[in-house]
């Protein structure tokens, strides 16, 4: 089995990715995108990972090992758990109050790199802490007499203010409240950050349509590589009265800004690359850039494979909208 062409892809993706513990069996969750040196998905290829938890440094002890053979999908994703593995190691032995931990990844022989493991891991170590203070007071023993330290506030403004008059009951309705609020990262969408040449594009969450660049053969003169903002406004002139992709993301006001513009091909070449930052992304379309070939033709990517080449204006591509502060 030869996948060297696959090793910067997975050293540049490693750790851009979620980590999920579970309690039975114990495991780390991991998943990454497999490219090639070009940015190219590698879809349907086998690849060995070789791992070890290490403890105390990068050159620590090795406490943990094993090995996971997986054929990534067809949007050269692979999935696997670390704890799991081939091994005849015991992953619940780890003693994760025993910090540091790294965790070194070799791919078919090749290392590709060692990182620490921060704060994620230690979630395992969290169900051998229920005997521990549970942080209320009065469940402590040999409790100080802070009575002495308590004075009565003789502050007029604060005496005649509204908050002389919160009570107790008063914030325990309002932690009561705060706590039946979800507000996870998951169920609030907002546009995605990716970089770009020193800069920050905001990537937004939801607008993936399909469209033609244009309804009419004729030269309109954004070809800015990189500069889809500009590419935008000149094609928005033009095509004023045309809903085409440029003029939808121009007209777009969406999470408060209305400077939406559909990117270069450079920028979308970008945005490809880190696409795995992208919730919702479809791997099998072609996305339209803002970049004109010729009178004919615009540049769009492939996302299945992220080449980029020429397409006829009067195709229907995806599309989505991109913003920057700058």
């Amino acid at each position: 089995m030869k996948t060297n062409i696959l090793i910067l892809s997975v050293l540049l993706n490693l750790f851009i990715i979620s980590l999920v513990f579970s309690q039975a069996p114990e495991g780390i969750k991991y998943q990454a995108v497999a490219r090639n040196a070009e940015g190219i998905v590698l879809a349907d290829k086998e690849v060995l990972f070789d791992i070890s938890i290490i403890q105390g440094s990068v050159e620590g002890v090795d406490v943990y090992s094993e090995s996971h053979t997986r054929t990534t999908n067809k949007f050269g994703i692979v999935t696997l758990t670390i704890g799991k593995g081939e091994t005849s190691d015991d992953f619940s032995k780890i003693d994760w109050k025993q910090s540091p931990y790294f965790v070194n990844i070799k791919v078919d022989g090749l290392d590709i790199g060692t990182s620490q493991l921060l704060s994620v891991p230690y979630a395992l170590y969290a169900t051998e802490a229920g005997n521990v203070f549970n942080g209320d007071y009065n469940n402590l023993t040999n409790k100080p007499d802070l009575s002495v330290y308590i004075t009565k506030e003789s502050d007029p403004d604060f005496n005649s203010s509204v908050a002389h008059g919160i009570t107790s009951s008063d914030t325990a309705k309002w932690n009561q409240a705060y706590n039946s609020i979800d507000s996870s990262l998951s169920n609030t969408m907002q546009p995605v950050p990716i970089k770009f040449q020193g800069d920050i594009l905001y990537v937004h969450p939801f607008i993936l349509k399909s469209s033609e660049w244009s309804p009419n053969n004729m030269l309109i003169g954004g070809t800015s590589d990189t500069d889809g903002r500009l590419n935008t406004k000149i094609i928005e002139k033009i095509l004023v009265d045309s809903a085409v992709p440029a003029k939808t993301c121009y007209d777009l006001i969406d999470f408060g800004y209305d400077d939406w513009y559909l990117p270069s091909r450079y920028e979308i070449d970008a945005i490809y690359k880190q696409s795995y930052l992208l919730k919702y992304i479809d791997y099998s379309s072609q996305y339209w850039s803002s970049t004109e070939m010729d009178k004919d033709m615009a540049w769009q990517l492939n996302f299945y494979n992220g080449t980029q080449s020429g397409d006829y204006k009067k195709r229907v591509n995806t599309f989505i909208c991109i913003r920057r502060d700058k």
